[in-house]
Parts: C-alpha cells; sequence; structure tokens
C-alpha cells in the first residue's frame, strides 16, 4: 500500500516536473507568442508582429469643474487610485446623478495632455 503511494507521488512529481520544463522551453523563448491561435502555421507566426504598446491606467489630478454639487456628490474618490473592478458594498463611490431636464457632470484634470479614454465601471 505505502509503495503504490509512493509511485503514485514519485510519478506526479515527474510529470509535474515535465510539463513545467516544456512550458519553459515552448513557451518561455522570444519567438513564443502564445496569444496566437495554435491553429495558426509557423509561417503565419513568423510575420505576426508584437505591439509594443501597453495599457497604463491613471487616477486624475483634480477635479476642475462639477455642474452642481447636489447632482455630483464624493467626486473626490475619483482622485484615488482604483482596482478597475466594480464592487458592492460600503465602499466609497462618485454618484452622479441626472434628473429630466438637468444633466449633470465632471471635468477631470490628468496633469498632462494625454491621448487615450477613461474606463467607467458602474
Amino acid at each position: 500500500m505505502k509503495s503504490d503511494l509512493f509511485r503514485w507521488l514519485i510519478r506526479n512529481i515527474v510529470l509535474s516536473r515535465f510539463f513545467l520544463i516544456f512550458n519553459l522551453l515552448v513557451w518561455g523563448s522570444k519567438e513564443a507568442l502564445p496569444q496566437i491561435p495554435p491553429a495558426y502555421t509557423p509561417e503565419m507566426r513568423a510575420e505576426a508582429e508584437v505591439d509594443p504598446l501597453t495599457r497604463i491606467y491613471l487616477a486624475p489630478q483634480r477635479v476642475v469643474w462639477t455642474s452642481s454639487d447636489s447632482l455630483v456628490s464624493d467626486f473626490e474618490v475619483l482622485l484615488n487610485k482604483g482596482n478597475r473592478q466594480a464592487f458592492f458594498g460600503s465602499q466609497p463611490i462618485c454618484k452622479i446623478i441626472n434628473h429630466d431636464d438637468v444633466r449633470s457632470g465632471l471635468i477631470l484634470d490628468f496633469g498632462k495632455e494625454i491621448h487615450g479614454g477613461i474606463q467607467i465601471t458602474t
């Protein structure tokens, strides 16, 4: 009984090491592009280009303007670094309320002129 357990344990260790080394050799090379589907031929992979751009999330530096203090509340939390996840609970949130004829909004200053967009999590 102990010898079967020992063989099973050794086999699993050897297999896990094999897969770890295999993945490092295959996916650890500079030519490996894991985001390309495996159905692509080697010729198609050779012609693929890697985009050097990355996403960077910047928190605003200040709130320049709000339409009305009563319709935009707790806008200071927008200046904090976020985790880009929706949440439900007692964490502070910014509320922007629109009524029938009254539209509310705010203007954020990121400190520099940048190109990009914003991510709004609701």
